[in-house]
Formats: structure tokens, C-alpha cells, sequence
């Protein structure tokens, strides 16, 4: 098994600073490109940390994670934040020694899943029924990304209603003085086996904001799914309405890639015909051809948050936790202006 000076050494950092970020230290300042080469490494090399031993628990891996996405596994790859967030949490239950199983609501039935989890992490909404069942198998139940009850459940959520406030200050601040807003819509998954539409967090927040400062137009806000072919398409129906905000939000990257190829298409620049900015800060903005300003939803840390839930809860907690994670702006070229 690869060490901890070894993982060092292939990661160009000090033993010091593998050591912190296997052990989850809180207080360790690191990029996140350092954090996810490290983990990487030791996931690659099958790093297993050395446990602490919890009173009366001898062996972590008998205390199987269910991980239990909403969408399908093959939605789940062309979802990059859903997948990052799940990847992180792979990693961290597994440095930490415990077993875990993939689930997808899509493509199982939950009265015929075994109750055999010690506990259940929920990525994505589902609804009132669908925890219910969920609760027979275990009644120890996380959820990322999602919180349906604070005063009952351990959740870990990214604070999108700052978020998106902080973005739109940042466009007024930078004379962007109309804002539109293409987004997709949220879905929760149902115990009838479909997806049920409710309105999206980023959405409620853009509308209440920008009428606040009374800036709001409901003709410049479309809503799609968060897929790169609706991004495009929203925004060539945008386009072609005529009378463009100043900018734009979009809810993911990948809307926002579809919408710069539909402005380029057009032969608008960013941004000094329009300025864009999205939502992740995922892997695509590297590929884009104008740098993408962004919200940088910080899936690890998320992740980290969670398993601190999941310790604590063995270490005999009991009241449950909301943890609120903060975001930060990348800003790049695409809402610069000269």
C-alpha cells in the first residue's frame, strides 16, 4: 500500500500537507486542484488512512453507505456537478474506510433494496414519500445538495440564495444595467417513479432580487433543462426576440456553453455585446473559447461537511445539522468589460 511520503512525492507537496488533507483538517488552506491530486492519487494507489477507532464500532467498512443519486447513471456522467459532488464523496468515505454502494432511483426499486445500510446519503431531491421508504432501510439518512427538513435530517447545501446575489452585484457594478436570466428546471424525483418540476432555488432568488431593485422583466428569463443543446436554444430564441439585457445568469455550465455558441453564431461578442456568467465552475470552463465568469460551488468542501456529519452521528449525535457552504465568483473575461 502507498504511503503518505510517497503520495507527498508524486504530488509535489510536503508530508505535512497529504497528511491534513487525508485527515479532513479543517483549518488547511489548500487549492483545490492540489486537494482533488492528492486524493486522486491515493484513490488510484488504493490508499487506506489508519482509523481512529469509534467507541464500540472495531471495523467502519461493516457500516455500508447506500449512495443515492436521483437521476440515472447515465445522466450522472453528463452532469458534471452532480458527479463531482458524488466523486468527492466516494473518495472521502473511502479514505476514511468506509464501504459504499451506488443506487440510482432511476433504475431501482426501493421496497426491493435490502436493509442492510447503516446509512443512506441522498444526492438530490426527492420527495415526502420517497424518504419514507427510504426509511425503512435505515434511519440514519444525508442529504447533499438538498434539505426537506431541517429539524430532522443531517443536509449539506451550497448557499445559492447569496450566490446569486453576489452575482447580480457584480454585473450592476460592472454596468451591466438589464439582466436576464436562462436556467433549467428543478426536478424531484417521486415515489411514483417521475420526476416532478419545482421551481429552482437560483430562479426564486434572481425574480425576488431583481424586483427588489426593480430591475425585474419577466421577458428576459427562459427556462429549459441544464443542458448545453438548451442553453443554445434559449438563447438563439433570445436573439432572435431582439432587445438583449446587458447580460446574462445562466444556471450551469453547461447552458452556458450552448449560449456562447449560440452568440457566437450570431456574431455577438462577450462580453462587449452581452456578458455571460453560470453556475459550477466545472471542468467545461476550460474549454471555453471567452474564459467564463462563474459561481464556484465548492463540491468538496460539501463533501468533506458531509462526512463530519456521518463521524459525529457514529460518535452518538443526535440533533440534526444544516451546514450552509459558502460560494465564490470566478470572475473572468466573459463579463470583464473594457
Amino acid at each position: 500500500m502507498i504511503t503518505i511520503k510517497e503520495i507527498a512525492e508524486m504530488a509535489g507537496v510536503s508530508i505535512s500537507t497529504v497528511s491534513r488533507v487525508l485527515n479532513e483538517d479543517p483549518t488547511i488552506k489548500v487549492r483545490e486542484e492540489t486537494r482533488a491530486n492528492i486524493l486522486s492519487i491515493s484513490r488510484k494507489h488504493n490508499y487506506k488512512k489508519s482509523i481512529k477507532k469509534v467507541e464500540n464500532i472495531k471495523d467502519l467498512s461493516q457500516y455500508k453507505i447506500g449512495i443515492i443519486s436521483r437521476i440515472g447513471s447515465i445522466a450522472e456522467e453528463n452532469n458534471p456537478y452532480f458527479l463531482e459532488l458524488k466523486n468527492h464523496i466516494v473518495d472521502h468515505l473511502t479514505l476514511n474506510g468506509y464501504s459504499y454502494e451506488n443506487l440510482y432511483l432511476e433504475d431501482a426499486d426501493i421496497s426491493k433494496l435490502k436493509d442492510d445500510y447503516w446509512g443512506l446519503v441522498v444526492i438530490g431531491m426527492v420527495d415526502k414519500e420517497v424518504i419514507e421508504q427510504l426509511q425503512t432501510l435505515t434511519s440514519s439518512i444525508f442529504f447533499a445538495g438538498f434539505s426537506p427538513n431541517d429539524s430532522l435530517y443531517d443536509a449539506v447545501i451550497p448557499n445559492l440564495e447569496q450566490a446569486m446575489r453576489n452575482v447580480i452585484n457584480h454585473l450592476l457594478e460592472n454596468d451591466y444595467t438589464t439582466i436576464g436570466y436562462i436556467g433549467g428546471e428543478s426536478a424531484e424525483w417521486s415515489s411514483d417513479g417521475k420526476h416532478r418540476i419545482i421551481k429552482n432555488q437560483r430562479l426564486i432568488t434572481f425574480e425576488e432580487e431583481m424586483r427588489r431593485i426593480g430591475r425585474y422583466n419577466p421577458e428576459d428569463v427562459y427556462s429549459g433543462a441544464y443542458l448545453m443543446k438548451d442553453g443554445y436554444r434559449l438563447m438563439a430564441e433570445a436573439i432572435q426576440k431582439g432587445n438583449l439585457p446587458k447580460a446574462f445568469i445562466l444556471g450551469n455550465d453547461q447552458m452556458a456553453v450552448g449560449s456562447l455558441k449560440a452568440l457566437s453564431d450570431h456574431n455577438l461578442d462577450v462580453p462587449k455585446d452581452i456578458g455571460i456568467i453560470s453556475f459550477d465552475n466545472s471542468e467545461l470552463v476550460k474549454y471555453t473559447l471567452v474564459p467564463l465568469s462563474t459561481v464556484n460551488i465548492p463540491t468538496d468542501e460539501m463533501a468533506r461537511a458531509l462526512l463530519w456529519q456521518i463521524n459525529s452521528r457514529h460518535n452518538g449525535r443526535e440533533t440534526p445539522y444544516k451546514v450552509l457552504i459558502s460560494t465564490d465568483l470566478k470572475i473572468r473575461e466573459s463579463t470583464q468589460q473594457d
